[in-house]
């Protein structure tokens, strides 16, 4: 009877063993959350910079005067022409007035 005891014993205890991770586990955990945190921080600060490029776009001016602000919203326009060449695709865009012109 004393066996069957010590054998009830040993395994409570096998069973409430707390699992404990090397050293080397423990670093390597800890190098990949280190990493993911890096990672997230630099595509948040490329996200923000991006964000602020694209606010001074229109205070752009070409040598000629022509300012990208007298053509606000030409991202919406639609393709009027286009012609394909060996190397590109080429496209003339035309705001909604010039379409229905």
């Amino acid at each position: 009877m004393l066996e069957i005891v010590t054998k009830s014993a040993v395994q409570e205890q096998q069973e409430q063993k707390i699992e404990t991770r090397t050293p080397a586990e423990r670093i390597a955990g800890f190098v990949i959350v280190v990493t993911a945190v890096a990672v997230l921080a630099i595509l948040g600060a490329r996200a923000v910079y991006a964000l602020g490029q694209d606010k001074g776009k229109y205070s752009l001016k070409s040598p000629s005067g022509i300012a990208f602000s007298d053509f606000s919203g030409y991202e919406d326009w639609a393709v009027a022409s286009s012609a394909r060449t060996d190397e590109v695709l080429k496209v003339i865009v035309a705001n909604p007035t010039m379409i229905t012109a």
